[in-house]
C-alpha cells in the first residue's frame, strides 16, 4: 500500500464488512509524511476481498507484467527440480524467484533467465538482492541436472557464467566419458587437458609420452572426472618410463640453462635413445 501511495495511485481495499482508503499524510507527532487509513463499513456487503487500484499507465502495466512471469504469455522454458530456465530472447539475464523478477543484473552477463525455486535462493528484505555465488551455483545446478552434453560442452567452452559451477555439480559419468571422447578425437588419442601454460609445462614434464592440451580449468576438471581417464592415468602413470621418455623430461627441466649448441646435442642424444633399452 505504501509504495503505492508513494506512486500517486489511488487505493481501495475492501473485505467483507469493510473499505479500507491508504493515503499518505503528514503527522505531526512524527513530523514525517506517513502511511494512514481510513476505515469505514463495507456498505456493498460483498463476501470476496477486493484490491482497487486506479491511476495505473500503461508504462506501470508493462513494468508490472515483465516483472511477474504468472502475468506472461507464451513462455519457453526448461524444467528442474530446482526452478526453470527461461529460453525467450527477453527473459536473457532476468531471475525470478518464486514468478517475481528479483534482478537483471547485466554484470553478469548470463545468457539464459531463471526462475528459481525460493527454497533455493537466499534474498535480502526488499527481495533485490541475491548473491551472486548462490545464483551461479544454482543455474549450474540447473543445467547439471539436464546432462545435455552437446549444449553444455559448448557453454563450457565459451566460458558462459550460467554454468560457472558445473564441474562440482554430480555429472553422469556417460557425460564425462563423452567429453573425453570428443577431446581426444580432435586433439589425438595422447591427448591429456591442461589449464594454464604451467600446468601443461608440468605435465610435459611428468608425462613425456602425453600431450598437454590448454582447456578450461572447468572443462578440465569434467576431462578428469571421466571414468575412461581415471583408468588410463592408472596406466600411463604406472609404466615404466623408456630411456628416451627420461630424457626428455630431463631436457624439459633444463631447457632454459642450455645453449643452443647444447640443446643440439641434446636432441641428437634423445633420438639415440630410441634404440636403448
Amino acid at each position: 500500500m505504501l509504495i503505492l501511495c508513494r506512486n500517486g495511485l489511488d487505493v481501495t481495499i475492501r473485505t467483507s464488512t469493510e473499505e479500507w482508503k491508504p493515503f499518505i499524510n503528514y503527522c505531526s507527532d512524527f513530523g514525517e509524511k506517513i502511511l494512514e487509513i481510513q476505515i469505514k463499513d463495507n456498505l456493498k456487503n460483498k463476501k470476496d476481498l477486493y484490491f482497487t487500484v486506479k491511476g495505473v499507465t500503461e508504462k506501470i502495466k508493462n513494468g508490472i507484467v515483465l516483472s511477474n512471469l504468472y502475468l506472461q504469455k507464451n513462455i519457453d522454458f526448461i524444467p528442474t527440480p530446482y526452478g526453470k530456465i527461461l529460453t525467450n530472447e527477453k527473459h536473457r539475464g532476468h531471475i525470478f524467484v518464486n514468478g517475481l523478477m528479483v534482478t537483471n543484473d547485466s554484470n553478469i552477463n548470463l545468457n539464459y533467465g531463471y526462475n528459481i525455486n525460493p527454497e533455493y535462493i537466499n534474498l535480502n528484505r526488499d527481495r533485490r538482492m541475491i548473491n551472486q555465488f548462490n545464483l551461479l551455483w544454482e543455474t549450474s545446478r540447473m543445467w547439471g541436472y539436464l546432462n545435455d552434453y552437446t549444449h553444455l560442452m559448448e557453454m563450457i567452452r565459451k566460458e558462459y557464467p550460467d554454468v560457472k559451477y558445473l564441474g562440482s555439480q554430480k555429472l553422469e559419468p556417460k557425460f564425462c566419458n563423452n567429453a573425453l571422447h570428443e577431446f581426444r578425437e580432435f586433439h589425438g588419442i595422447h591427448a591429456i587437458p591442461a589449464s594454464s601454460q604451467q600446468d601443461l609445462a608440468e605435465m610435459r614434464q611428468k608425462y613425456p609420452t602425453k600431450v598437454p592440451v590448454i582447456v578450461t580449468e572447468q572443462e578440465k576438471d569434467i576431462l578428469e572426472r571421466s571414468p575412461d581417464f581415471i583408468e588410463d592415468k592408472k596406466t600411463f602413470e604406472s609404466v615404466k618410463k623408456t630411456p628416451e621418455e627420461l630424457l626428455i623430461e630431463l631436457f624439459y627441466q633444463i631447457e632454459e640453462e642450455l645453449s643452443k649448441t647444447q640443446k643440439i646435442n641434446f636432441e641428437y642424444i634423445i633420438r639415440l635413445s630410441q634404440s636403448w633399452t
